[in-house]
Formats: structure tokens, sequence, C-alpha cells
């Protein structure tokens, strides 16, 4: 069964609010995790609210990297966002939104709305943060044995005067993005990794690009499904 463009546009708006609330990585995560999240975490799986999905949390149970890894969730039209990050001094930023095939939408292929769907997304994180995020790869592969599309940014963020007269130095980010199709829901994934110290770009752009970056690929692949699950109705504000 095809992806539909509504779902495309609900996993969008779902992004984009994360995405906004979070600035693009630019801030630490100073304070504890929240206790107040809408979804679970046992172990190191976080399940969202609705049941319908789990991923592994970036960082293990008993890091300092757990304790103080912020956490933001959305819930909207029958789909289930979160975002993973800052935590403590690591900056990146893991989210997935999940979203099940609404019925008797029009069906279209995930490749005819993914790059549309990564570059409506980035847009917001341009506006904010200045610079261009360059596409560096594109591909159709597959994650889990599912169809999907696999594509890589490099975003050059320039320094900024802040008010005040506050100085924040320029950094590179890149952001691995995917869009899968699981037949009966589609998910996005979306990772941003600053990369402050110009020596050490090099070597991310070809990780990230490559698929190789460890991180990244062990969040993407974490994704558990629980298709019976009913999907959440209501909306989150921001955590």
């Amino acid at each position: 069964m095809s992806n539909s463009i509504q779902l495309a546009l609900i996993a969008l708006a779902a992004t984009c609010t994360l995405a906004c609330q979070s600035g693009g990585g630019t801030h630490s995560g100073i304070s504890p995790m929240p206790e107040d999240i809408r979804g679970t975490i046992e172990g190191d799986a976080y399940t969202s609210e609705d049941g319908s999905f789990s991923v592994d949390v970036p960082h293990p149970r008993g890091t300092y990297e757990h304790e103080y890894m912020q956490i933001a969730e959305v819930a909207r039209a029958g789909g289930w966002s979160v975002q993973f990050g800052p935590a403590g001094l690591d900056e990146t930023l893991y989210r997935v939104d999940y979203v099940p095939m609404v019925e008797g939408a029009p069906g279209v292929e995930i490749g005819a709305v993914a790059e549309p769907l990564f570059a409506r997304s980035l847009r917001p994180i341009e506006a904010e943060s200045g610079g261009e995020a360059v596409r560096a790869a594109y591909e159709e592969t597959t994650v889990g044995g599912h169809a999907a599309i696999f594509a890589a940014y490099e975003h050059q963020v320039p320094s900024k005067r802040r008010a005040f007269g506050t100085d924040v130095a320029g950094e590179t980010r890149f952001h691995s993005m995917y869009l899968v199709d699981y037949g009966d829901a589609t998910a996005t994934f979306w990772v941003t990794v600053p990369v402050a110290k110009p020596e050490q770009v090099p070597a991310v752009r070809n990780a990230v690009v490559g698929r190789r970056h460890r991180d990244t690929e062990r969040f993407v692949e974490s994704m558990r499904r629980n298709a019976a699950a009913s999907p959440a109705q209501d909306e989150l504000g921001d955590r």
C-alpha cells in the first residue's frame, strides 16, 4: 500500500514543530530529563503514548547524557512525533515522526514526496540559524526490509552576534533523513549532528553520507511497531 501525500504533510508539520522548538541543535541539555512525558521509557526503549511504536533512546540509562536528555513530543492528526536531545553536552538531535495510513487517502510513492518533504522540513532551521543546507546524498534504500528514501544535508551555520554583544560561533551541521514506507504507516527519521571543530568535519561528513554514522543508523534500525495500537488524536504543546 502506498503512502499518501496527507501522511507526508502530517509528518512534515510534526517535524517542523519539533525542529522549530529545538532551534536546530544549538544549546545543551542542562536540565534533567522531564518527568511528565506522555510516552514511557522502560529500560532503554521509548514507547509512544498510543503504543504504536517504540525506539531505543539515544543514550542508555546510567549515563550523564541520559540523565540530562531533553524530550519533546507532539501528537496530531493520528500521528506521533518525539525528539531526543540535547543531552548534557551532546547537542545531537534525534527525531522520529510516525503516522498510520489514512484510509481512503490518495496514494503516492514515497519517492515522489521525499525530496520536497525533506527540503521543506529544513526551511525553518535555515531561517532560524542562517546558512543553507546543501544536499550531499540521496538514494533509494531499505530499512528493516521496508522501502525507504535516505538523504543527507550539510549545513554551514554562520557565527552570530546576539543581544548584549554575545558572540555565537559558527558550526557545521549534518542532517540525516529517512522516509520509510511500512505499508500501513510511514515514518520520518531525522538526526542532526553538529560539528564545532573544522578538523572533524571530513570524518563526520564521510560517515553521514556513507550511512556509516553509527548512532544515527542504530536509532533508525531500532524502530519496533505495533500496528494494532490506536493512534493518538489530541495535540500536545511544547515540553
